[in-house]
């Protein structure tokens, strides 16, 4: 088992750009497996700029020393507590937006974040009619997979019943990828709920501005800041989502294919 982890992590495949149809995958994700503390921090560090965007409308700030200050100056181990149980609150409460949110960058910026996943639904949906037909040995990579998922899982029609029946047969057969990749998955939410979080800080930043009583150069800078923090965020989010696919799709592949040239 740790062989075939091995092979397909360090291995990899060319993506291809295909936009999808992102509109049938607004199903909300979470974290499915049990992965400790990654459920946990995610969800407070994708918290903290809804935090700071919350405490920014309440209180204007003429720069960031100013805000350094209120802090330390409120600074206490009770005060701690409520803001990390806020961070945390408001990381998973915002879940089902970032999503959305995440999904609509994707369209805006025509990025495929599902590695194989929308290639390998086609194929599927093409083979099926002549499953019984198709000879494994002389297909390309991906009509392959699309066979292997075929005979192993059954017709699938988007991403989230994809991502749904390659982990559950993951569990069965390779339980430290499913880990991994629901590592990956709480790396994503955590980055797309960072990547929401400074949108609203810098729309807050720029509000800031007009709310106080002398404009300085830094706020200025800072939406600008807080807005490339938000596309960097995404950015990752979307390399997060896609090497998550790329952990159960190759995984999938190597243990079904196994299967398929040593049957028992």
């Amino acid at each position: 088992m740790n062989s075939v982890d091995t092979k397909f992590r360090t291995g990899s495949f060319p993506g291809r750009l295909c936009q999808g149809d992102y509109a049938r995958d607004f199903t909300m994700d979470q974290p499915k497996f049990s992965i400790g503390p990654y459920e946990l921090f995610s969800s407070i560090i994708a918290g903290a700029p809804l935090l700071l965007t919350g405490v920014l409308i309440y209180q204007p700030i003429s720069g960031a020393r100013d805000f350094i200050l209120t802090i330390k100056d409120a600074s206490s181990i009770p005060v701690a507590v409520a803001l990390i149980l806020s961070a945390y609150i408001l990381g998973g409460l915002s879940s089902f937006v970032t999503w959305r949110y995440f999904l609509l960058l994707c369209r805006v910026f025509k990025m495929d974040f599902s590695y194989l996943g929308n290639m390998v639904l086609k194929n599927m949906a093409k083979i099926k009619p002549d499953l019984d037909k198709a000879r494994i040995g002389s297909l390309e990579f991906e009509d392959r997979l699309a066979v292997l998922l075929l005979k192993k899982v059954g017709l699938i029609e988007n991403l989230n019943h994809l991502d749904a029946r390659v982990t559950s047969y993951l569990r069965l057969h390779a339980i430290q990828t499913t880990l991994v990749a629901e590592s990956y998955l709480a790396q994503h939410i955590m980055y797309r709920g960072l990547s929401f979080g400074f949108l609203l800080l810098a729309l807050a930043l720029v509000a800031n501005i007009f709310r106080t009583p002398s404009v300085t150069f830094e706020q200025i800078m800072l939406p600008f800041i807080s807005l490339a923090l938000s596309l960097a965020a995404f950015r990752r989010a979307v390399s997060f989502r896609r090497w998550r696919y790329r952990e159960i799709l190759l995984s999938f592949y190597h243990l079904a294919f196994g299967e398929q040239q040593n049957p028992k």
